[in-house]
């Protein structure tokens, strides 16, 4: 799992906490704290951390790609 660049409004990723919650308080629960993200590009300062590309979908290099024939 990683932070989002763009905080809440981010795909996958959603609000954690409540608004004015502080930096200390949004890591104790395991989220990502981005003071700027709201000011930036809307949502919330706390939000939740997202699933790495790499992880959720491997390429066909990492995985053995086949078409079923029936």
């Amino acid at each position: 799992l990683i932070c989002s660049d763009i905080g809440s409004t981010d795909v996958g990723v959603s609000q954690c906490g409540i608004t004015g919650i502080t930096e200390e308080e949004c890591e104790v629960m395991g989220c990502c704290y981005n003071v700027q993200a709201p000011l930036t590009f809307g949502g919330t300062a706390c939000f939740t951390k997202k699933p790495l590309q790499a992880a959720e979908y491997p390429t066909c290099e990492a995985v053995t790609c086949t078409r079923n024939i029936v």
